[in-house]
């Protein structure tokens, strides 16, 4: 799993829960690094933060990877303070198109978010 969020305390808080529920998280910030990544990582979901530093935000990130061969097909699931007004801006037909397994708004405790990740994915393996 790639957990691409730009706040280093939100980030760290969620691998080290993600890690103690037997799933194994990837941390990163940055999008650009992080698509590179994603072909060696192959990662079986991205949690994925809009607002990010750098050259691409989550939405040019969620894009490139849908364009991309051997990883478009990665689940995402979307954390984020536009959580709820995301969820209204995008139909069902939208987000599935997109391959986002849910959109969970900011701010989230770490139990909400190991419950979405475990409806997007199932428990560890």
């Amino acid at each position: 799993m790639l957990v691409l969020e730009d706040d280093e305390e939100l980030r760290q808080a969620w691998v080290e829960a993600l890690a103690a529920e037997g799933y194994a998280p990837v941390a990163g910030t940055d999008a650009a690094q992080a698509l590179a990544q994603v072909t060696e990582l192959a990662p079986d979901l991205i949690l994925l933060d809009l607002v990010l530093p750098g050259e691409m935000n989550g939405f040019e990130f969620l894009a490139r990877l849908r364009a991309t061969p051997g990883v478009a097909q990665i689940p995402v699931l979307i954390v984020s303070a536009l959580g709820e007004e995301l969820e209204r801006a995008m139909d069902r037909r939208g987000r599935t198109a997109l391959g986002v397994a849910g959109i969970v708004p900011k701010p989230v405790d770490v139990p909400t978010l190991i419950g979405a990740v475990r409806q997007a994915i199932g428990p560890p393996r």
